[in-house]
């Protein structure tokens, strides 16, 4: 119903535009048109046709933006259709140009950004771009350059974020940068950097979840805090530290399953809480209460894939929650 709705809003928007192609207004509106159209596309999961969808925004705004090369409004817009397009094609896995389109969504935000430092729009944008490149970087497998991005965006988000400390928003976001931070260092083996990095995120995230305990995205975000803290706390073998880290993470993880047993997110997350425990060592108990630990958690990715709800991420655990639970045998 939506499609046909904007599919019907495109056709007046496209019957203007070309009756007056210097209308500044209509051509806008068609490009939005375009927009909402490749978003209900994507939600769809028809991918080729919102590539081709947000292409046609993009042709509108590109000339909009060549034509006024000064107008501060035509620049976000076309950077917003690099955004878009990008996105697509990280989904189709087509990385390479996804990252030629971030790269090229930046330049335009890294000219707006430096025209106006102060501009608390354009700065966030900027970051995001940074943050757009270093998750495909990540995907290619370049962790080194990602952390560059990453910390790129960090430093941009920092400075907002103190700008306005009570802006809860901002702080959220200079905590997940401290994270991707984290997740490069670990991925090139600098433990001891990536744990000061987790603790770093820690401490925003601890700050959000107490002032809103029944904010349940800060939450989780606490758990997986606590969980990657955990993590490197295990690989530098402070196991008695690492467990205390997982158990507090699955106090959290295992209250949020609760309260939504059809959440699957959630439970797959309580699932990794009990396998990570499941698989410290002696330290969290016998070989039997580890067995039933990695037990439970092999429950609950099982029942998932019997109801066709596993992600797909998440398939390869079955198999090796099976294979820690032989060894304990």
């Amino acid at each position: 119903a939506a499609l046909k709705s904007f599919q019907a809003m495109f056709a007046i928007h496209d019957k203007l535009a070309a009756n007056d192609p210097r209308n500044t207004q209509w051509q806008p509106a068609l490009a939005a048109s375009y927009m909402r159209i490749g978003d209900v596309q994507v939600a769809q999961g028809d991918r080729a046709a919102a590539l081709k969808s947000f292409q046609a925004m993009f042709a509108i705004h590109d000339k909009l933006a060549a034509n006024d090369p000064r107008n501060t409004q035509w620049q976000p817009a076309l950077a917003a259709s690099y955004m878009r397009i990008g996105d697509v094609q990280v989904a189709q896995g087509d990385r390479a140009a996804a990252l030629k389109s971030f790269q090229a969504m930046f330049a335009i935000h890294d000219k707006l950004a430096a025209s106006d430092p102060r501009n608390t729009q354009w700065q966030p944008a900027l970051a995001e771009s940074y943050m757009k490149i270093g998750d495909v970087q990540v995907a290619q497998g370049d962790h080194a350059a990602a952390l560059k991005s990453f910390q790129a965006m960090f430093a941009i988000v920092d400075k907002v974020a103190a700008s306005d400390p009570h802006n809860t928003q901002w702080q959220h976001n200079r905590a997940g940068s401290y994270m991707k931070i984290g997740d490069m260092q670990a991925a090139l083996g600098d433990h001891a950097a990536a744990l000061k990095s987790f603790q770093s995120d820690f401490a925003i995230v601890d700050k959000l979840a107490g002032s809103d305990p029944r904010n349940t995205e800060w939450q989780g975000d606490l758990a997986e805090t606590y969980g990657k803290i955990g993590d490197m706390q295990a690989a530098q073998g402070d196991h008695a530290a690492a467990l205390k880290s997982f158990q507090a993470a699955l106090a959290i993880r295992d209250k949020l399953a609760a309260s939504d047993p059809h959440n699957t997110e959630w439970q797959g997350d309580l699932a990794e809480s009990y396998g990570k425990i499941g698989r410290l060592g002696e330290i969290a108990g016998s070989m039997e209460a580890r067995q039933a630990l990695l037990q439970k958690g092999l429950d609950i990715l099982l029942h998932q894939r019997a109801l066709n709800q596993l992600p797909e991420a998440h398939v390869g655990w079955i198999n090796n929650f099976q294979a820690v639970m032989q060894t304990l045998k």
